[in-house]
């Protein structure tokens, strides 16, 4: 190593690898980073798909349920009037039949 040439090689060299060794470990930190958010934003897209499948769910089954649920509805009192008219009923009939 006593020629002068050799030394800036070697020196030119170490200095390529340094960098090289430097840039590799700052593409290894991006990649870990840009890592964990694609996980995190692949947590919140299957969060948010499961939302809107759960909210199409139900909202075809109040579709489908429209029907029933206006049955349903008919078979109650609407207010006070109408179960004291149903009562009246029942005691008209209980009389009629003793």
């Amino acid at each position: 190593m006593s020629n002068s040439r050799t030394k800036k090689v070697f020196i030119f060299s170490l200095l390529v690898l340094s960098i090289t060794i430097g840039a590799f470990g700052f593409l290894v930190y991006q990649i870990h980073t840009k890592g964990s958010q694609i996980e995190e934003y692949l947590a919140i897209m299957s969060e948010h798909t499961a939302q809107e499948t759960s909210f199409i769910r139900v909202r075809k089954l109040i579709q489908e349920t429209e029907a029933d649920r206006k049955i349903v509805d008919t078979a109650f009192f609407k207010d006070e009037s109408d179960s004291i008219n149903f009562l009246g009923e029942i005691e008209s009939l209980a009389k009629s039949i003793g």
